[in-house]
C-alpha cells in the first residue's frame, strides 16, 4: 500500500511485479479529505485488458508474469487530494492464514480484525468440497464488508456480504478473500458457517402425541445471522415442525444428501419426509441485530403413539379435556366413525383438524356444516394450542348425519317461555306437522346464540324469521357449549293476540316476559302495503324496551321496526312479534301500533308564526303517553318549523310527522327530549298528522309549527355586513320560541354567519333562497354561505338559562369586486402574518386580513391574551366557498388550513360564540412542511453595494424573494476568517433584507456573499457577483488651512493639516470662487491680481498607498487688494503756467508700474471743474494762484496710489 498527497497536473507512477501467469490483481483506491476526479490507469505487457480503478475495490487481469503499473493523476489542474492505493495477489497473496475444520462450526466463535484504509483486504485459506453451503457473519461498524472466494483454479466461486450464502465450486484449497468495498480503515469479525456436513450438530428424538419430554425438543438463543442444528431419525410420512419465534427463525429440514425436504417461516408447517433416515433441521436467525431464542419440536403424525382413549360421535358425551405441557406438543383424539359419515370436530382452545392413520389433513377445507369423513379411517382429531391460550383443549367429534344424545323439544306457543336450558351443543326438534315455525336458540340473559339447523337426512335448512320445516326430527347445533334454551313455536300456535293500529288515539297493548326466550304476538287489522309505527313511551328501558318485528301471514319478515314507519309487505293478516332485549329476559311492556297512512281522530294543530310560541297543548298521563294533531290539506307550508318544549310535569317525548296519503315520515327526532325543533318538508295539497309519544309520567307539551319557506317566514332584517361591525342583537324566550333574520344578496356574495351566546345556549341553521338548508359544520360554529340571492338564519335556544341573549354577525367576505376592503392585504404571507392585537367585543367583534394562500398551505396562529385571561378569540381562515373551518386546536396555538385552489384568502379572528371581551394578540407562522407558504420561492439573486471600505461597518441589501429576518448573511474568502452580518430589517413583501457587516478588522479584498434560508432548510445561496473590500480612504483629521496675507502681490502658503492614516504625499489645487486657479497647483501660491475680491481655497489631496485618497479644502479667505504704487519720484507741472498758456504735467515715477493713470488740477487746492486731464489750458482768472495737480496711479488688482505735484504760481 501507498499513501500519498497529488495535486495539479502530478502524475504518481507504482510498478507491481507478477509471478504467475493469468493472476489477477485486488486493487484498492481510497480517497481522503476534499474531493477530487482522480484516474487510476493499470498497464503492462502488451495484450493486458484495460483496467480504471474507480472509487472503490477493483480487479485488474495480468495475463503474463511481469511488471505492471499503475499511473495517478487527476481531473482537473487545479484539484488536490490524499490518497492510499493498495493491491494484492489472488494467486500468490502476500499473506494468507489458514482456516482449520473447527472455524466452521456453527458455534464457532470467528476471529476479529482490522483493515487500515485503501487496504486490498485479508486472505484467509481453507479446505472444502465443492457443493458445500457456506453462510458468513462478516461485520464491521459503519462499513461496507465483502468476500470473495476463490478456488484452486483462481477461479472466483462465490461472493457474499453479512448472511448471505455461498455454495462453493471447483476444487480446494479456497481462499478467502476479504475486504471493505469502499477501502474505507474498519475493524471487522468474520465467522463462516458449514451448512452443509454442519458441525457441532445436537441430536432431537421425534415427538410423539402429548407432552413433550426434554429429548423431543430443542431450546437454544442465536445471534445476528448465527445458525442452529439438530439430527434427527425418523420414518418415512407427514410430519409437523412446530417453532416459538416465528419472526425472525426460519427452520429447513435437510436429506442425507444435503437435499432440502422443507423449510419454512412460520410454525405449524407440515412437512412430507420421503424416506426412512436420519435428517438435519437447520433453525437460522435472519435478523442482522438482536439474539433471537427458539424452541422447536418435529412430531411424526403417522402412529397414535400418545393418543387419548378412542372416542365416539354422541352428542351427550363430554369433550376430551388433554392438557398439553408445550405449545409445541400436539393432542390426539382417535374417534370412531363411519366412512361417508358427516361430523364436526372441535378442538377449543386451540386449533384442530381431521386425519387418518397418515396425519394427512382429509377434510382441508373449511365446512361450516362439518366434515363428511374420506377413505375408510381409522379416524383421529389432532390439535394443538396457542403459545399464548390456554394449554388444556377440549376435543369433541359430533355426528350431524346420526345424532344422538340431543335433548328432545316439541313446539311450544306464544306468551310462554321455553324451558330445558343445558349446555350439550344440540336439540333435537320434533316437528309433527309440515309448516313454519319459530326457532331461536337464547342464553338464560336472553342472548340469542347464532344456530343452525338440519333436517332429518343432515341437509342445513335455511331460515328467516320463521323456518319452513318438513314433518320429522330436525337438529339444532350451535357452537360452543354455554347453556341455552330453544323457542321453538309454530306460526299457527295458539297465543296471538288482536291489536289496533291506531295507537295514537286508542289504547295500546301490555304484557309481560316470564323467562328468556318469550315470545309475545299480536295480529294487526292492517292491510298489506300499508305503512305502521310501532309507538314506546319513551321512558321505556330494559324488558320494556323489547325487540319488535313484524311478519307476515306465512311467517316471512315484513318488515323490521323501531319507532319510525315501515310499510308492510307480504300476505295479511300481519303479527307482531315482540321479545325482550338481551341482558333483561323479565319484566312488564306498554306499546302501540299506528297506521301513518291513515290516522284517525286527531286534535287540530293551528299555525303560528316566527317570534311568536303559539301552538297546541298535548298532556300525557301512565297509561295514555301517545297522541297526534291533525294538519289539513291547503293549511300549511311547503317548509314548516315543527317545535316542542315541556311546559309542565316531567319526562321527555318525541316527534313524528306523517304524509295521511302515503304514510310517508316527513320529519322526525328520534330521540326522547323536552324540547326540539324539527324542519318539516311539506307536499302541497296533502294532509298530516303530527304523532307525540312521552312518558308514562304526567307531562304537557307546547306544540307549535310556524312557515320557513323564504316568501312566507316572518324574518327580520340582518344587521351591517362590514367586518367586524355590530350585529343584531335579541333574546330567545323559550325552547320553542325560534327566530329568523333575512340576508339579500347577489349569488356572487358570500357571507359569514356565526352567532355568538353565552354557554352556547342559541344555535343557528341557514336556508338559501330557495328554502333548501345549506350544510354547516355546527350549529354554533360559523358558516359560510354564497351562490343565492338570499338567505333565511334560523335561531333557536339550547341552552338550560332562558331567556338566552345573543349577537347575530353577517358579514360579507367576498363579492363580485374582490375581497372586503375594511381587510388589509399582507404584503407577503410566505413565512406567516401578523401580529394583530387589540380588543374584540359586542362593538368590534372581528378583525380580518387578506393573504396571498396556497392550497393546503398551513398556518400556526398562537394567540396570548393581552390581560393575562384565559378567554381567547377564534381565529379563521376563509379559502375559497363553502363551510368555515375552525382552526383545530394543536400545541402551540390553532393550525389553519387552506383547504381551496391558490389564491386570495380571508384571515378573521372572531370573538367566537362565546359573547365577552377578548384583549388579544395573535400572530401566525407558516407550518408547512418546507416552511414556506403562499406558494413563495425563496430566492437571493442580488446585493449592493458593490464594494465597501474596511475599518467600519457597512450596510448591504439584499434581493430575493421570500427573504427572512433570521436568514444569514455571510462574506467570505479563501484564507480570510468569514463575516457574519447582522440582520437589520426585511421588507413587509420579503424582497429586501438590509444586513450590517461589521469590517473593522477585515482585509481588503474581494469577499463572496453567500445568504443561508434562517426560516427553512435549504442550501445556502452564493450570489453571483463579490463584494469589493476596500482600504478607507485618507481622511482628514485636521482642515487643511492657508497662511500669509491674502492679498494681491503677495505669497499665501498651504498648510495640509492632519491626516489619518497618515499621508506619505499631497498634492494641490488652489481655487478662486470654486474653479480651479489655472497652474495653481503648488504648495504656494502667489497672489495674482485677477483673483482680487474672490473666495481664495486650496484644496489637499492627501495620498498613501494601498488606501483610496483623501481630499480636504482650506477655509475661504476673501482676496484683499494689493498695496497701492507709491511715487518714488514725485510727478511735476511742466510748461509756463501764463494767460492763455496750456501746462502738462509729469507723472513721475512710481514703485509698482501702473497700468494707467488719472488726475485732478487743483487750483489753491480747490478742484477744478472738468480738469482731470494730462494737460491744462490757463485761462486769466487763474493769474496769482497756485496750481498743483493730484496725480491717481491705478494698477488692477491694487488699490490706487496718489501724488500731488509741487504748487506753481500762475503768472499775471
Amino acid at each position: 500500500m501507498v499513501s500519498c498527497d497529488i495535486s495539479g497536473t502530478e502524475k504518481h507512477v507504482y510498478s507491481v511485479r507478477t509471478t504467475v501467469d493469468n493472476d489477477r490483481l485486488q486493487v484498492q483506491w481510497h480517497q481522503q479529505g476534499d474531493s477530487a476526479g482522480a484516474v487510476i490507469s493499470f498497464s503492462g505487457p502488451e495484450g493486458t485488458p484495460d483496467c480504471s480503478i474507480g472509487g472503490q475495490l477493483d480487479w485488474c487481469e495480468a495475463p503474463v508474469a511481469g511488471v505492471y503499473t499503475f499511473t495517478v493523476t487527476l481531473y482537473f489542474d487545479d484539484d488536490r487530494a490524499h490518497y492510499v492505493l493498495g493491491a494484492d495477489s489472488w494467486s500468490t497473496p502476500s499473506s494468507c492464514k489458514t482456516l482449520d475444520e473447527s472455524f466452521f462450526a456453527l458455534d464457532g466463535p470467528g476471529l476479529d480484525g482490522s483493515l487500515p484504509a485503501g487496504s486490498p483486504g485479508d486472505c484467509y485459506r481453507f479446505d472444502g468440497r465443492a457443493g458445500d453451503e457456506l453462510k458468513g457473519e462478516l461485520t464491521g461498524a459503519g462499513s461496507w464488508l465483502l468476500g470473495t472466494v476463490v478456488n484452486a483454479a483462481g477461479e472466483r466461486s462465490c461472493q457474499f456480504s453479512n448472511a448471505v450464502g455461498c455454495t462453493l465450486s471447483g476444487t480446494g484449497p479456497y481462499q478467502f478473500f476479504l475486504y471493505e468495498g469502499y477501502g474505507s480503515a474498519t475493524d471487522y469479525h468474520l465467522g463462516l458457517v458449514r451448512v452443509t456436513r454442519p458441525i457441532g450438530c445436537g441430536t432431537l428424538r421425534t415427538a410423539d402425541f402429548g407432552d413433550l419430554d426434554a429429548t423431543e425438543h430443542a431450546t437454544g438463543t442465536l445471534g445476528p445471522n448465527r445458525i442452529a442444528c439438530r439430527t434427527f431419525t425418523s420414518t418415512a410420512g407427514q410430519h409437523i415442525v412446530q417453532i416459538e419465534n416465528t419472526n425472525s427463525a426460519y427452520w429447513s429440514i435437510r436429506d442425507a444428501a444435503n437435499a432440502e425436504v422443507c423449510s419454512k417461516w412460520g410454525s405449524g408447517i407440515w412437512c412430507l419426509l420421503p424416506a426412512d433416515g436420519t435428517y438435519t433441521l437447520l433453525v437460522e436467525n435472519t435478523e442482522s441485530w438482536g439474539e433471537v431464542q427458539f424452541d422447536i419440536a418435529v412430531t411424526s403424525l403417522t402412529g397414535n403413539a400418545g393418543c387419548a382413549d378412542r372416542t365416539g360421535t354422541s352428542w351427550a358425551e363430554p369433550a376430551t379435556q388433554v392438557k398439553l405441557n408445550s405449545s409445541l406438543a400436539l393432542a390426539c383424539l382417535p374417534f370412531e366413525a363411519t366412512p361417508g359419515e358427516r361430523v364436526e370436530a372441535k378442538a377449543t382452545p386451540g386449533y384442530g383438524w381431521i386425519t387418518d392413520d397418515t396425519g394427512t389433513r382429509i377434510c382441508p377445507d373449511y365446512d361450516p356444516d362439518g366434515c363428511v369423513l374420506p377413505g375408510s379411517g381409522p379416524y383421529r382429531l389432532l390439535a394443538w394450542y396457542s403459545a399464548y391460550g390456554d394449554p388444556e383443549i377440549g376435543m369433541e367429534v359430533r355426528s350431524l348425519t346420526t345424532p344422538t344424545g340431543c335433548p328432545t323439544l316439541a313446539p311450544g306457543s306464544f306468551g310462554t317461555a321455553p324451558t330445558g336450558l343445558s349446555t350439550i351443543r344440540c336439540r333435537a326438534l320434533t316437528v309433527p306437522a309440515a309448516g313454519s315455525y319459530l326457532v331461536r336458540a337464547v342464553t338464560e340473559d336472553n342472548y340469542e346464540r347464532s344456530a343452525r339447523i338440519y333436517d332429518p337426512a343432515g341437509a342445513r335448512v335455511a331460515c328467516d324469521t320463521f323456518c319452513t320445516l318438513a314433518a320429522g326430527q330436525h337438529t339444532l347445533v350451535v357452537d360452543d357449549s354455554s347453556a341455552f334454551a330453544v323457542t321453538f313455536v309454530p306460526a299457527s300456535a295458539p297465543g296471538c293476540a288482536t291489536a289496533t293500529d291506531q295507537g295514537a288515539t286508542a289504547a295500546g297493548v301490555a304484557g309481560t316476559f316470564a323467562g328468556a326466550g318469550q315470545v309475545d304476538c299480536y295480529r294487526l287489522p292492517t292491510a298489506a302495503g300499508a305503512t305502521v309505527s310501532t309507538l314506546l313511551p319513551t321512558n321505556a328501558t330494559a324488558a320494556a324496551y323489547p325487540d319488535v318485528s313484524y311478519v307476515d301471514a306465512t311467517g316471512r319478515s315484513a318488515c323490521y321496526s323501531g319507532s319510525s314507519a315501515c310499510q308492510l309487505t307480504g300476505q295479511a293478516p300481519f303479527r307482531v312479534l315482540v321479545s325482550a332485549r338481551e341482558d333483561y329476559p323479565t319484566g312488564a311492556y306498554q306499546l302501540g301500533f299506528q297506521r301513518t297512512d291513515g290516522l284517525t281522530g286527531c286534535a287540530a294543530f293551528p299555525a303560528g308564526q316566527l317570534g311568536s310560541t303559539t301552538g297546541a297543548t298535548v298532556s300525557f298521563t301512565a297509561d295514555r303517553w301517545a297522541t297526534c294533531l291533525a294538519i289539513p290539506a291547503g293549511q300549511h307550508a311547503t317548509q314548516e318549523l315543527v317545535a316542542f318544549t315541556q311546559t309542565a310535569g316531567s319526562g321527555k317525548a318525541r316527534l313524528s310527522v306523517y304524509d295521511n296519503s302515503t304514510g310517508a315520515t316527513a320529519c322526525y327526532n328520534s330521540l326522547g327530549v323536552t324540547s326540539a325543533y324539527l324542519t318539516c318538508t311539506l307536499t302541497a295539497g296533502h294532509a298530516y298528522s303530527a304523532v307525540v309519544v312521552g312518558g308514562t309520567a304526567p307531562a304537557t307539551y307546547r306544540v307549535t309549527r310556524r312557515d320557513a319557506t323564504p316568501a312566507g317566514a316572518k324574518c327580520s332584517a340582518a344587521g351591517a355586513t362590514t367586518i367586524g361591525s355590530k350585529g343584531a342583537t335579541g333574546s330567545i324566550t323559550a325552547r320553542d320560541d325560534l327566530r329568523c333574520y333575512r340576508i339579500t344578496a347577489a349569488t356572487t356574495d358570500s357571507y359569514f354567519v356565526g352567532v355568538r351566546s353565552h354557554d352556547e345556549s342559541v344555535h343557528f341553521w341557514i336556508t338559501d333562497a330557495t328554502g333548501k338548508q345549506l350544510d354547516c359544520i355546527g350549529y354554533y360554529m360559523p358558516c359560510r354561505v354564497s351562490g343565492s340571492t338570499g338567505y333565511q338564519v334560523f335561531l333557536a335556544g339550547v341552552g338550560d338559562t332562558l331567556p338566552a341573549a345573543y349577537e347575530l354577525d353577517t358579514w360579507k367576505v367576498a363579492s363580485a369586486a374582490g375581497l372586503p376592503a375594511e381587510c388589509p392585504a399582507v404584503a407577503s404571507a410566505a413565512y406567516g402574518f401578523g401580529p394583530l392585537e387589540g380588543v374584540l367585543d359586542s362593538a368590534k367583534p372581528a378583525v380580518c386580513l387578506q393573504i396571498q394562500a396556497r392550497s393546503s398551505d398551513t398556518y400556526l396562529v398562537a394567540t396570548t391574551n393581552t390581560e393575562g385571561g384565559e378567554d381567547l378569540p377564534q381565529p379563521f381562515l376563509l379559502s375559497g366557498s363553502g363551510t368555515i373551518r375552525n382552526c383545530d386546536l394543536t400545541t402551540g396555538g390553532r393550525q389553519c388550513y387552506v383547504n381551496a385552489p391558490d389564491g386570495k384568502a380571508l384571515f378573521i379572528m372572531w370573538g367566537g360564540w362565546e359573547l365577552g371581551r377578548y384583549p388579544f394578540r395573535a400572530e401566525a407562522t407558516c407550518n408547512n412542511w418546507g416552511g414556506i407558504c403562499a406558494g413563495a420561492r425563496y430566492t437571493a439573486t442580488s446585493f449592493t453595494p458593490a464594494s465597501a471600505t474596511v475599518g467600519g461597518k457597512t450596510t448591504i441589501t439584499v434581493r430575493g424573494t421570500a427573504l427572512n429576518a433570521e436568514d444569514v448573511v455571510r462574506l467570505s474568502a479563501n484564507g480570510q476568517p468569514a463575516i457574519t452580518a447582522k440582520t437589520r430589517s426585511v421588507s413587509a413583501d420579503r424582497t429586501t433584507l438590509t444586513a450590517e457587516a461589521d469590517l473593522t478588522t477585515a482585509a481588503a479584498g474581494a469577499r463572496t456573499v453567500t445568504v443561508t434560508p434562517g426560516a427553512i432548510e435549504a442550501d445556502p445561496v452564493t450570489l453571483p457577483s463579490t463584494l469589493t473590500l476596500t482600504l478607507p480612504a485618507l481622511k482628514s483629521t485636521k482642515a487643511p488651512s492657508i497662511s500669509g496675507t491674502v492679498r494681491v502681490g503677495s505669497k499665501v502658503t498651504a498648510n495640509v493639516g492632519s491626516w489619518t492614516p497618515a499621508a506619505t504625499s499631497y498634492t494641490y489645487k488652489w481655487m478662486a470662487n470654486g474653479t480651479a486657479i489655472s497652474g495653481a497647483t503648488g504648495s504656494a501660491y502667489p497672489v495674482g491680481a485677477a483673483v482680487a475680491g474672490k473666495k481664495l481655497t486650496v484644496v489637499i489631496t492627501a495620498k498613501r498607498s494601498g488606501h483610496p485618497s483623501g481630499t480636504g479644502t482650506s477655509a475661504a479667505v476673501t482676496v484683499a487688494k494689493g498695496t497701492a504704487p507709491k511715487a518714488t519720484k514725485a510727478p511735476a507741472i511742466t510748461g509756463t503756467a501764463k494767460k492763455n498758456a496750456t501746462v502738462k504735467v509729469a507723472a513721475g515715477t512710481w514703485s509698482l508700474k501702473p497700468d494707467s493713470y488719472a488726475y485732478q488740477w487743483r487750483l489753491n487746492g480747490v478742484a477744478i471743474k472738468g480738469a482731470t486731464k494730462s494737460s491744462l489750458k490757463v485761462t486769466a482768472s487763474m493769474a496769482g494762484k497756485k496750481l498743483t495737480v493730484m496725480v491717481t496711479a491705478k494698477r488692477a488688482g491694487y488699490t490706487d496710489g496718489t501724488a500731488t505735484t509741487k504748487a506753481v504760481t500762475v503768472k499775471k
